[in-house]
């Protein structure tokens, strides 16, 4: 180029376009970094030797992924235990004069705050329903008046007998406890039953709800004979039971006897037989057997049925169509006494011919020819006097004996016939001619006479005899017999 100015412009321009190239190769440098590594091939290189082409590998299909579980649910909460109310505590209250108690079970108020109470009702408290009444002992009055339980309280009354009239003598007084509601109904209480305590009567029933208590007595007793008694080991006797009506024409009000159960005490000197009732007689028998030498106590309990018909003779005709029983547990003591032991055999003496036990001409004394022991030899029978049932002319003797007999006599009376007619359940009877009785009676060791007199029985007389032992006199120590007349 001739121009000079035409290459000056030419040549600024093309120093302006190294000058960017430069800042462009600087910047490219920057971006490479600096840690020494060479510059990238020119692309065109790079494109001048293109890699081999390779098939591609298989691609494996994707596992499925294993089912998840769902978490289980968790457990609800358990629910809270209920509470149990406490249950209501037993309470023994007493009343203040001492005469009645009664027993709450634990648990039979429902609601426990309940307070029992009992007292002795004042001449002007008692309810209007007892005007009509001979009151002979305490009204009680039980309370919170109304309130009933969820199981069978049971109520006890001690009576006193001397208070009430009953001679004691005559057995133990048939007393029911009634109660009265504040809406004037009468009622009984259940599971009654009659015990002594000296000349208490304990008196217990049980009920499910409280209002006032009042003990009826005195219509019948129930007596048992023997009751005291005394007799050899080994030896046996039966104690008979009988209810008799103390109220005029209360006959179709006594209670009859449906059961008998007997006991004995803790000695070991008594053992209790089987127990009976006698079906013409209406009577309980128990036997008892003296098993060796020492005292002890007997008991006989009766189950009366129709123990409340009396209440009708007082007007509680309501109480007294309730079907109820009474039991009655009657009380003896008995004493065994040792049997005397047989002699001791003689030692022979080797020094005297005479006593040789095998020289006939010394023969000892053999065994009675009763062939008995003698510690089973008793001293005597028994015979016991009451009155028959409500009669005041008839009564009934009650023998007692370890052997069987066969015969009763009865020794003459004065006046001679001061009785007139006589009976032996399943035996006969005839008087003799001097005056005397004579029961036979069926071969047994416990048994019943009856004889009647004319006109009324003579109160406290003693009367005498003897007995015929089957097995012959040699059986008993002493065959007589007294006893007096009630």
């Amino acid at each position: 180029m001739s121009n000079p100015n035409l290459r000056m412009l030419l040549s600024k321009r093309l120093a302006g376009a190294l000058a960017i190239l430069a800042v462009v190769a600087l910047s490219v440098a920057a971006c490479g970094g600096s840690s020494g590594t060479a510059p990238a091939e020119p692309a065109a290189e790079a494109a001048s030797a293109p890699a081999a082409s390779e098939p591609a590998p298989p691609v494996a299909p994707p596992v499925p992924a294993p089912p998840v579980e769902p978490e289980p649910e968790p457990d609800p909460p358990p629910e809270p235990e209920p509470v149990e109310p406490a249950p209501s505590p037993a309470q023994s209250v007493t009343s203040a004069d001492g005469l009645l108690t009664i027993e709450v079970p634990e648990g039979a108020i429902a609601d426990v705050s309940t307070q029992i109470s009992a007292r002795a009702l004042g001449p002007d408290e008692l309810p209007a329903e007892l005007a009509a009444f001979e009151l002979r002992g305490t009204v009680h009055e039980l309370g919170p008046d109304g309130s009933t339980f969820d199981a069978p309280v049971t109520v006890t009354r001690r009576v006193d007998t001397d208070a009430l009239g009953v001679d004691l003598d005559d057995g133990v007084p048939v007393i029911a406890l009634a109660s009265l509601s504040s809406d004037g109904t009468w009622d009984v209480l259940a599971d009654q039953t009659i015990t002594l305590e000296g000349t208490t009567a304990i008196v217990s029933g049980t009920t499910t709800h409280l209002t006032t208590i009042v003990a009826f007595g005195g219509a019948a007793q129930v007596s048992m004979r023997p009751d005291n008694i005394k007799r050899n080991e080994k030896s046996s006797w039966t104690s008979q039971v009988w209810v008799l009506a103390t109220q005029d024409a209360a006959e179709d009000f006594t209670p009859s006897i449906t059961n008998v159960e007997s006991s004995v005490g803790p000695t070991g000197a008594l053992t209790a037989g089987k127990t009976s009732i006698d079906a013409k007689t209406e009577r309980g028998k128990a036997k008892f057997t003296c098993e060796k030498a020492g005292r002890d106590d007997f008991s006989v309990t009766v189950s009366l049925s129709n123990s409340l018909a009396f209440l009708a003779l007082i007007g509680l005709d309501e109480a007294a169509g309730i079907a109820s029983t009474t039991s009655v547990t009657l009380e003896g003591k008995a004493r065994c006494n040792a049997a005397t032991p047989p002699p001791a055999d003689p030692v022979a003496d080797p020094e005297d011919p005479l006593a040789d036990p095998s020289d006939p001409l010394t023969e000892l004394d053999g065994p009675d020819s009763s062939g008995a022991s003698p510690a089973e030899v008793p001293s005597s029978c028994g015979v016991d006097l009451m009155p028959f049932e409500n009669t005041s002319n008839e009564l009934v003797g009650e023998f007692m004996c370890p052997v069987p007999v066969q015969t009763i006599v009865l020794d003459p009376l004065e006046p001679p016939d001061v009785i007139i007619q006589c009976f032996v359940p399943g035996g006969s009877c005839e008087p003799q001619g001097d005056g005397s009785w004579t029961f036979n009676v069926p071969d047994s060791d416990s048994g019943e006479f009856f004889f009647r007199f004319d006109g009324n029985a003579p109160p406290g007389v003693m009367l005498s005899g003897s007995v015929v032992p089957s097995d012959g006199f040699e059986s008993l120590d002493d065959p007589s017999w007294q006893s007096t007349t009630p």
